[in-house]
């Protein structure tokens, strides 16, 4: 757990990684984003295989992608839902 920055309205985002002898996982509490995972090519070097910003200011200010994002823009918000 570690400090990926802060929002326009001063809220701290967090960033969770998950790690074992294959794989690196990061995961920040803005969204449910996933912000990067690391595994090896075919040399056995670490790559970053996801598409995404420096620090949350960068995922604040993408309003139209939503880069790495799980829960969007109309998470909860679907007007008159409902399940069978």
């Amino acid at each position: 757990m570690k400090d990926f920055g802060s929002l326009k309205n001063g809220q701290k985002v967090t960033l969770y990684v998950l790690q074992n002898d294959q794989i690196k996982v990061a995961i920040s509490d803005y969204g449910a984003s996933l912000i990067s995972i690391w595994v090896k090519d075919k040399n056995g070097t670490p790559q970053d295989v996801v598409l995404g910003f420096e620090d949350a200011s960068g995922y604040e200010q993408d309003n139209s992608t939503y880069i790495g994002c799980n829960v969007g823009r109309f998470a909860n918000r679907v007007n008159n839902a409902k399940f069978t």
